[in-house]
């Protein structure tokens, strides 16, 4: 009895009924849309920060994360490197030494990362390559340094230019270099 009483009383006035129905069916299909939309946004988020520097894994030796100094750093070896490319779903690793560091030119200075790298390693993980803007990439034992546009522009420097950085060495000591400038790179994108 209820159950016919309200289907008479859905058409009684129809066109109520029908604008209901729409905007129901429109609400459920822009919350689909919205839904996916969003899974693909964070989806290619993740995959632009991921493929950005990181890569999805980083190893490390324990209680390097509570203090980053370059004592809790390790030495790859031969068999940890085959160890690492072997491990199912890895297409590719790279050993990196990172450290923040102080670059300087002339008189002006500014607090940046600083990271040691295998070039050819790298080009197959994060595409260095494909960020260089000017200059040239780095070789196996190059002795120059690939910079990011913008630490360059505030430090006026260009390429073959000389980059000062001082950082912190092993057990505490002060670290210290000169480097011709290599290569210009784009560390974000421009918009």
């Amino acid at each position: 009895m209820l159950l016919m009483l309200a289907w008479r009383n859905l058409w009684r006035n129809k066109s109520r009924s029908l604008i209901t129905m729409a905007s129901v069916f429109c609400a459920v299909v822009l919350a689909i849309v919205m839904a996916a939309l969003q899974r693909g946004v964070f989806d290619n988020l993740i995959k632009n920060v991921v493929g950005f520097y990181t890569g999805y894994i980083q190893v490390h030796q324990k209680g390097y994360w509570e203090e980053q100094t370059l004592e809790n750093a390790f030495q790859l070896t031969d068999d940890l490197q085959t160890q690492f490319q072997s491990a199912d779903g890895v297409t590719a690793a790279s050993p990196r030494l990172e450290s923040f560091v102080l670059a300087s030119s002339g008189e002006k200075t500014k607090g940046c990362l600083a990271a040691g790298i295998v070039p050819e390693n790298e080009a197959n993980i994060i595409s260095l390559r494909e960020k260089l803007v000017s200059g040239e990439y780095l070789t196996q034992n190059d002795q120059g340094v690939m910079v990011g546009e913008g630490l360059a522009k505030r430090l006026s420097l260009a390429l073959n230019d000389t980059i000062v950085l001082l950082g912190q060495g092993y057990y505490g000591s002060v670290a210290a270099g000169k480097y011709a400038i290599r290569g210009l790179c784009i560390l974000v994108r421009r918009s």
